[in-house]
């Protein structure tokens, strides 16, 4: 989306966290930017969590292959989402512990999952094992905020505000990417008071 602020955008807004005006502002963009892309709205809903597992597969089966046959980057993630999918919970769980920050992605995947079937203690025990081993984890922060946000607004202020402290000691972000990271913690932290 040429913007660096674009996962945090689609976090927040998956979150629901957003008001209605910038849902709708941000929908626009996303279908905005998939038209730009020769794709259809069904896409756009995709991309905006707003589809089905059907259009996912079709969409897969019609953008799947380059000419070459080689996966972007974009379907080696999708494909990455379906191994990780198919496996267990327990493999899935191994497989965090031992690759969290290099799929960070996967890690707000499997805790949105366990969000929705209310499993919290499984978050807790999963958060308490990767904060053992990777210490200034941003994204985490981020996934555990968003996991409590609408169950314990304090909790998932405490994880933001943790994610916040984080964001100085990484050196693999830009000044200006830590600053528009901030401004959008402050601007969630914000949302919740």
């Amino acid at each position: 989306m040429e913007d660096e602020q674009a996962y945090l955008k689609w976090a927040t807004y998956v979150m629901g966290l957003f008001t209605e005006e910038e849902s709708e502002e941000y929908e626009r963009s996303v279908k905005k930017l998939a038209a730009n892309l020769g794709l259809s709205s069904k896409h756009a809903d995709l991309m905006l969590l707003k589809g089905n597992e059907d259009d996912y597969f079709e969409f897969v089966e019609n953008y799947g292959d380059d000419e070459e046959g080689e996966l972007t980057e974009e379907e080696l993630i999708a494909e990455m989402e379906t191994k990780f999918l198919s496996l267990t919970d327990a493999e899935k769980y191994d497989f965090l512990l031992e690759n969290g920050p290099d799929f960070y992605e996967l890690v707000g995947l499997y805790i949105s999952d366990l969000s929705e079937k209310g499993e919290f203690g499984k978050i807790q025990e999963l958060y308490r094992k990767l904060i053992e081993k990777y210490d200034d984890f941003i994204y985490l922060y981020v996934f555990m905020g968003g996991a409590y946000v609408e169950i314990d607004p304090a909790l998932a202020k405490s994880y933001f505000e943790k994610a916040l402290k984080s964001l100085d000691k990484l050196e693999d972000f830009s000044d200006s990417t830590k600053e528009v990271l901030r401004d959008t913690l402050l601007d969630l932290i914000d949302k919740i008071n």
